[in-house]
């Protein structure tokens, strides 16, 4: 697989991408990685390390708080166990 570097900006919304050197017609892969300052990026979700549990998990700590119905392993109607093996309905 070649890998190499292009450097194009995006104007109107649109990445504009030539003189590739691929023939017509070939599938690539495109990975976009902004040159924007890093105080101009806005936080999704705080990264942090994983903390580890303050105590260890206990088996059974929420035994009679948790309802599980009695027929919970019953086997699925059809219409749902041929959509999880990718059938068509």
């Amino acid at each position: 697989m070649r890998q190499f570097t292009i450097e194009s900006r995006v104007q109107q919304g649109q990445l504009q991408l030539n003189n590739i050197p691929f023939a017509d017609n070939t599938v690539v892969k495109v990975v976009v990685i902004p040159k924007v300052p890093l105080e101009n990026l806005s936080t999704v979700a705080p990264i942090a390390p994983k903390q580890p549990f303050e105590q260890p998990r206990r088996p059974g700590a929420l035994a009679g708080r948790l309802k599980i119905a009695d027929d919970f392993d019953a086997p699925l109607p059809d219409s749902i166990a041929s959509a999880f093996r990718g059938e068509q309905a």
